[in-house]
């Protein structure tokens, strides 16, 4: 989960660590480290809905204290928990920062995917 920019656990696991936080300061070369942050993202992010770009601020705005309502809402938690055991509706910013991430990462960065899984022993794409 992602809470105000930094990950966080679940609260039903509360005890485990989080991958991204054991490796911090571990991945001293800065295109692998773009790659594993691409990766990190891309793999927290599922589904998301977006207004279109230079929508009125005004627009915007609307749109964020209606969803900021409807998930405190308990029946949309409970119908969301029914699509998905780990249903967690996110705050705005903390979907903005993944969709930075993932949009702002060289391609050079992605190929390292495929290097951080060949060193473990996997097949990359």
């Amino acid at each position: 989960m992602l809470r105000n920019g930094a990950r966080i656990p679940r609260p039903e696991f509360s005890e485990v660590p989080i991958f991204e936080k054991m490796l911090e300061g571990k991945i001293q070369d800065p295109l692998m480290r773009k790659g594993f942050a691409y990766w990190s993202s891309n793999s927290a992010i599922d589904k998301w809905l977006s207004l279109p770009p230079q929508v009125p601020l005004a627009v915007l705005d609307v749109y964020r204290a209606a969803y900021a309502k409807i998930i405190e809402n308990p029946d949309f938690i409970d119908r969301g928990k029914k699509m998905s055991d780990d249903f967690e509706p996110w705050q705005s910013g903390d979907v903005e920062s993944l969709i930075n991430t993932l949009g702002q990462t060289p391609p050079e960065a992605i190929d390292q995917i495929s290097v951080m899984l060949h060193k473990q022993g996997l097949q990359g794409q």
